[in-house]
């Protein structure tokens, strides 16, 4: 009865398993099952040795053996699903990051962002391969430390380039902005200027052979032309502030 129990809960998990839809997660919870079913099985052949009277030790020490490699199988096939599972999710994220690339406005500081975590993501990419690389033997302890140690280097250095090259494009974004906003004062200032040389004219046209009204009309005009020359100076000096 307690066998027929045991194969009716498997075929319940198993019919568990078998809903899950991703591949990796079925994969882990597939070990984890397979694992606890082996290690119970051999736990149980343990017990009922140590219950004898009369222990055969080889077989005692045979089936402990066989549970410190089921245990260290299994630490190694859950390392190789974690493995492959931060490769796809490092994948993912390149892919998440290309495409949000594709439509920022560039040299903005979300373009930045982008390129930083794009930056990180691909170290880590090859931290990864490193791991894998040293844990297939295909190199040693010693060189996959110093290859760890070359890639901090190298991406400390691509960092700082790319820190650099953002600041020199902004630089390059504001000094346009204010070249473009100086320009269009400037514009505005010899508009204001040129209507109020019109104004000036007309009016001493007009006050022709009135001296006192002429002075009145030229100092009224000086006055203006003082306070319009003024704000501009105003003006383009704060630009430059906001520039710098």
């Amino acid at each position: 009865a307690a066998e027929d129990l045991k194969k009716e809960v498997q075929k319940g998990e198993d019919a568990l398993l078998n809903l899950i839809t991703d591949s990796l997660e079925r994969q882990r919870r597939a070990e984890n099952l397979s694992y606890r079913r082996k290690l119970a099985d051999l736990e149980k052949q343990l017990a009922t040795e140590l219950a004898k009277r009369k222990k055969n030790a080889r077989l005692i020490e045979a089936l402990q053996n066989q549970i410190m490699g089921l245990n260290a199988e299994h630490s190694t096939k859950l390392e190789d699903i974690e493995i492959a599972s931060m490769q796809r999710r490092q994948k993912a994220t390149a892919d998440f990051i290309s495409l949000h690339l594709e439509i920022v406005k560039k040299g903005s500081q979300e373009e930045y962002e982008l390129k930083k975590k794009q930056l990180q993501n691909q170290r880590d990419m090859e931290y990864t391969e490193i791991a894998l690389a040293e844990r297939n033997h295909s190199i040693t302890a010693e060189q996959a430390l110093e290859m760890r140690a070359m890639l901090v280097e190298k991406y400390a250095k691509l960092e700082t380039e790319m820190a650099e090259e953002h600041a020199a494009e902004m630089a390059e974004s504001t000094m346009k902005k204010y070249a473009d906003q100086q320009a269009n004062d400037d514009n505005a200032y010899v508009e204001q200027l040129n209507a109020l040389k019109n104004k000036y004219v007309d009016e001493m046209r007009l006050a022709e052979g009135n001296a006192a009204e002429q002075a009145a009309i030229k100092a009224r005009f000086d006055e203006e032309q003082a306070k319009l020359s003024e704000d501009y100076a105003v003006q383009t000096a704060r630009n430059s502030v906001a520039m710098l």
